[in-house]
This record gives structure tokens, sequence and C-alpha cells, in this order.
């Protein structure tokens, strides 16, 4: 077997069902990394695959049911196990789970571009949930390249563990209905944007999702975003409205007959062990909050270290207030030279050093 035994490997959980020829033979669809696949079991022992990307490429074989696990070319070097339940066949492609159904794989079309947006019109919380490489539309869960986009006004912020980039804030500028990536730092609009490291160009589709174009690794690559707020309620549609347990039921009905008196004296008890809690409270809080500002990114801070940087030899490029590479390469510099732990962040500890007081 030669396209999808490549692919494949053995070793998904056994259904619990018997399983029976007439369970599984037939045609069956599914789709990894982008590309189309059909598989047809025959019913005297046959198969026959093929991938939509080479569509006269048809791999030919047999299969067998072996331990409630359907079997591609048994006991061979190409042996292939594929897992059935609840209608679905299921294989594993180096840790990616890819699943056989009976309907045809619905291709991803993208919407149209809005012709004419308005600045304001992009604000939001976007997550990538296609790329297309190289033609070939992909989930991004199922490659591992996952982004979150944050929009507000002209500025973007893009978080992907997977691409490095953590709270990485950028300046675009909105021209012929899409932003464009400005290297302010540089102070050369013109050349940094076309540089393919610098590429970066945004446009809001009419179905509300936001395409994002950019180069990885010198190839231009295609990502498409949808409101992260409507994919977390797709993924949990109950978690507001989730009905009152059946065994909670009664306890409510008898806190609801506590005698009036009762609930008095609860309500004095907790408000006045409120009264004790509140300056450790307060002071826990207090403390908290000096903990937690560490690392600051506003904007008035971010152009002081800017100008202070550029003033001790190390340049940053035009002081804008915003972060960039230059800005983060800057302060990684300064930080080393002077016994700072290096991790290009805006920290107390490198104000101290630079003499600016926040």
């Amino acid at each position: 077997m030669s396209v999808l035994a490549g692919m494949l490997t053995a070793g998904m959980a056994l259904s619990a069902s018997a399983l029976e020829t007439a369970d599984v033979e037939g045609t069956w669809y599914g789709s990894l990394y982008g590309m189309n696949m059909t598989v047809v079991l025959n019913g005297d022992g046959t198969y026959i695959s093929n991938m939509d990307l080479s569509p006269e490429d048809i791999t030919e074989g047999t299969w067998k049911i072996q331990d409630e696990t359907v079997i591609l070319d048994v006991d061979s070097d190409q042996e292939t196990a594929m897992t059935w339940q609840d209608g679905v066949l299921s294989m594993n492609d180096n840790g990616i789970e890819v699943d056989l159904t009976r309907e045809p794989v619905q291709n991803f079309t993208p919407a149209e571009a809005v012709s004419d947006p308005a600045l304001e019109d992009f604000g939001g919380d976007y997550t990538v949930t296609k790329i297309d490489f190289q033609g070939l539309v992909m989930d991004a869960d199922m490659i591992g390249i996952n982004m979150n986009i944050v929009i507000d006004g002209d500025k973007v912020t893009l978080n992907s563990p997977a691409m490095d980039l953590e709270n990485t804030k950028i300046k675009c500028v909105l021209e012929d209905g899409t932003l464009k990536y400005v290297d302010s730092e540089a102070g050369d609009e013109e050349s940094s944007a076309e540089e393919e490291s610098e590429y970066f160009r945004l446009q809001l589709l009419q179905d509300g999702m936001l395409r994002a174009d950019m180069y990885l690794s010198g190839e231009q690559v295609v990502m498409y975003a949808a409101d992260t707020a409507s994919i977390e309620t797709e993924e949990n549609p109950d978690a507001d409205s989730a009905p009152q347990d059946a065994e909670t039921a009664p306890e409510a009905d008898a806190a609801a007959e506590v005698p009036e008196e009762t609930v008095t004296e609860g309500a004095a008890d907790a408000e006045a062990s409120a009264k004790e809690a509140e300056p450790a409270s307060e002071e826990t809080a207090a403390e908290s909050a000096e903990t937690e500002a560490k690392e600051y990114n506003d904007e008035a801070t971010v152009k002081k270290v800017q100008e202070a940087l550029n003033a001790a030899g190390y340049d940053c490029g035009t002081p804008d207030g915003l972060t960039g590479p230059n800005t983060n390469n800057a302060i990684a510099a300064f930080e080393e030279a002077n016994g700072i732990e290096t991790d290009g962040k805006i920290t107390d500890a490198l104000l101290k050093a630079l003499g600016i007081e926040n």
C-alpha cells in the first residue's frame, strides 16, 4: 500500500461492540493535512483508496476484521489498523487522529472580503481555525499552530506559542480595505512592509471571519480566524444553561424552609466575619497586585524605555511606545550587558537600571 499506508499507523482503542462486515463495507471519506481521502471497502475483502491531491494514484489491497478492528493489508509491511465506533472509522497518523465517515468532506470555502471596511470594524478577539498552505486548507488544531489575534484600533496583538509570539504588538494602517503592518520602529513603511519577515495583511470577510496573510519560513501562509467568543460558545453550548441536578433539588427546597429567625442570625454572623476579614483581604490584594505588576507594556513606559535605550547606545528605532523586534532585541542586549535576567521584557529591574521612575 502506497499513499494511504504511508500516513496511517496502528493503535486505536477497540470498539466495545461486535464488528461485522456489513458495518464497514462501502465508501468512507476523510481528510488529512487538507487532503481529502476516499477508501472503499468491498464486501469481497478487497479495498481501493486514493487522495484528491493525486486522484489517478489509486491504491488497492485486502482488508479483514481482526479483534474488532479493520486491518488493511494484514501481515504485510504496510499493515494499517482502523477502529470502528459509532459509525466512524478512526486511525492515527503520528499522533494526529483521522476520522473517516460516510459523508463526503465539505471543503472550506472562505467568504469574500468586505469591500470598504472602517478601522473599527476590525476590532475584536479572533482565534485562527484554518490554515491555507500551498493550496492545502488544514485545521489549525491538526497541525498544532494556534494563534490568537486581538485588534484594537490600529494596534494588533499576536499570541502563538508555536510561532514564539507572546503579546507581540504591532501597528497597522488601513489601506484599500486591508490592515497592513507598519514597522514604525524602522521608520520606513514602504520598504519594511515588502520584506517577507515583516509581511502581514488582515482582511475582514463578509461572514465575520478574519483573513491573515503572512510568511512562515519563506512560504506565504493564509490563516482564517473566527470570533473567539463564538468558538467558545460552539464548544460549550450548555455552559450557561446547565439544568439543576435532581439530587440537589431537595436540598434547595429544604433551605427554602429554614425559619426566618435562623436566616437572620446567619446573615449577621456572616456580615461580622466579612468585616473582620476585610483588612487582611485588602492587604493580600495589595501584595498580589504588587507581585503581578512586574511587566510594563503601556505606551508611556515603553516610550521612556525606548528613549533611554537609544541614549545608552541600544538602537530601538523611533520611540513610539510600541514594542516590536527592535525594542525587544535592544532590551535583551541591555539586560545581558548589565547582568539583568535576559528576557527582553520591561520589568522593574530594567526600569531601575535605566534610571526610569515608574
